[in-house]
């Protein structure tokens, strides 16, 4: 048959074609599951304007190709479309020899679950053969999530190829758009507002890749030129750009308190990543361990890194909930076959994808099963990519990945006694810290920061700037409140012996301010230290 002539068929055999293997990552991700001796169902979510045939045929030449010189080798691909028949589609299964892929397009995967898609699942599971079920993107997005779980096959994998096309095609194919807009709008566009471009991931009803890049490209070069500029620049580029050391430290001495050390050495390493001036390129943007004892500002900091470099969201991961080996299927998505997460949008990868210049914040890293955190880290800091149980990587370079730790809290913490040798806790805190990880994830890292123990002066200060928001937010509510001096030393005495360093504050003030406001109508008050102990608020003469 002529492979290339797009046939009314509703049931189509596709004999593959020997191909180039450089393929997209959707591309790649999907052979793998074709390839597997016991194949799992996959749904493969795809633009609404994509060709379900090309993508057969595509999928037909990459399995033909990596299986030529297989004993068992998977040479065709059987496409059903939406107009099929469920016996005429059996039938030609069985009627077909040797090992095929089949590619189901559902005219709705929602309705058809029941009358096509499980019923096709259960014979390719007899026959050993994959099943892949071609959804239209905005098809998929109108499904909620228990209707999704419905219409699919149990262990199901999910691949967006919107989300998955490779970056080097993206690349080159904006190169040449760029070279057109250039002319058009009068502009000079640069490489690195063509790779902003290229690594722009599609949201709703947005466009898909490399489209959605072309469409920016315009419209950021039309920007440029209705403001006489020659030099188009990315919106991110525009917001966020290479940090300064001095504004960036400035910044975070604003929020985190009593930390100058730890603030200097985290803003020096992240200024250094986003100005370029590393030297290696295979890597992350920096990579810096903060540990110390509770409530020092650990995870403060890295919140407040996020805001002064304008990205949309800083990537937290709360490592202490990953306490177990097979919670790593909640990261990274579970292996072909196995019970687990098989919705992208919540995987690591898929979130760095969405946030390529981040800050990647693994919190609490040592309270996580090292089977989990280990190959992580292994791989993010040795190569700056992350790979999920898909097969896709993503591309981590633009990331500032800060991990933090409780290590060494008790050697900052303990008291020497005795007329024995004074150990100094500094030293002891990062020889803790070697011992906890091995060598090859400890020396990627760029810096390891020791956070200072909350002295008083430190915590007077922190605890100065919560009674100063407490002040403001009481006001817009039309309460004019005062903390008298009494009132100030009881809570700091109060602050130095939470075992939680500064994060009691917040509940502590709630407790003893703003309680007590809910019974008074709005004037000006004053909060004064109690006699036998506690607070009261009195009426400010």
């Amino acid at each position: 048959m002529d492979r290339h002539k797009d046939s009314s068929n509703s049931i189509i055999l596709i004999p593959g074609e020997s191909s180039a293997t450089d393929s997209p990552s959707w591309l790649t991700a999907t052979t793998e599951h074709v390839l597997t001796r016991s194949p799992s169902s996959l749904a493969l979510i795809i633009p609404d304007e994509a060709s379900v045939l090309d993508i057969a045929r595509r999928i037909a030449d990459t399995a033909q190709t990596l299986t030529q010189e297989r004993h068992v080798r998977t040479s065709a691909a059987l496409l059903i479309r939406k107009n099929a028949k469920r016996a005429d589609a059996i039938q030609a299964i069985h009627a077909i020899p040797g090992r095929i892929a089949l590619i189901f397009e559902p005219h709705d995967v929602y309705l058809q679950s029941d009358s096509m898609t499980k019923p096709l699942w259960h014979v390719a599971t007899e026959e050993g053969l994959p099943l892949i079920i071609v959804i239209p993107h905005s098809e998929w997005e109108e499904l909620c999530s228990e209707e999704r779980d419905e219409s699919l096959p149990a262990g199901t994998t999910v691949i967006h190829m919107a989300h998955s096309v490779c970056h080097h095609e993206i690349r080159t194919h904006l190169l040449r758009e760029a070279k057109e807009l250039e002319t058009f709008h009068g502009v000079t566009i640069p490489s690195e507002t063509i790779d902003a471009a290229a690594d722009a991931v599609p949201h709703g009803r947005d466009q898909a890749q490399p489209l959605l890049g072309t469409h920016l490209l315009d419209l950021w070069s039309a920007r440029a030129s209705m403001h006489g500029q020659d030099l188009v620049k990315s919106p991110e580029s525009s917001r966020s750009g290479s940090p300064h050391l001095s504004s960036l430290v400035e910044h975070l001495r604003k929020t985190v308190r009593g930390q100058d050390e730890a603030i200097h050495t985290l803003a020096q390493q992240v200024c250094l990543g986003r100005n370029g001036l590393r030297m290696r390129a295979d890597r992350v943007s920096s990579a810096v361990l903060l540990t110390g004892t509770t409530g020092t500002g650990k995870t403060l900091l890295a919140q407040q890194l996020a805001s002064f470099l304008g990205t949309d969201q800083l990537i937290r991961v709360d490592m202490a909930a990953l306490n177990s080996d097979h919670l790593s299927a909640t990261l990274l998505g579970a292996p072909p076959g196995y019970v687990g997460s098989q919705e992208r949008n919540g995987w690591l990868t898929t979130r760095i994808q969405e946030t390529p210049r981040g800050v990647l914040l693994f919190d609490e890293v040592e309270k996580a099963s090292p089977a989990i955190w280990m190959p992580l880290l292994l791989e993010l800091l040795g190569s700056g990519t992350l790979t999920d149980f898909s097969g896709r990587t993503v591309d981590c370079r633009g990331l500032d990945v800060i991990l933090t730790a409780n290590i060494g809290a008790e050697e900052m913490t303990r008291n020497p006694t005795g007329f024995g040798e004074r150990v100094d806790p500094l030293h002891a805190t990062h020889k803790s810290v070697r011992d906890s990880m091995p060598p090859e994830v400890y020396n990627r890292l760029d810096a390891v920061v020791v956070m200072n123990t909350l002295d008083d002066i430190r915590l007077g200060a922190i605890l100065d700037d919560c009674l100063a928001h407490a002040i403001e937010t009481s006001a817009q509510i039309g309460y004019q409140l005062r903390i008298s001096d009494g009132a100030r030393e009881r809570m700091l005495r109060q602050a130095a012996t939470w075992p939680d360093g500064a994060r009691r504050l917040h509940r502590e003030i709630e407790t003893s301010i703003f309680t007590q406001l809910l019974t008074l109508t709005p004037g000006a008050y004053r909060l004064d230290s109690g006699e036998k102990g506690g607070f009261h608020m009195n009426l400010d003469q």
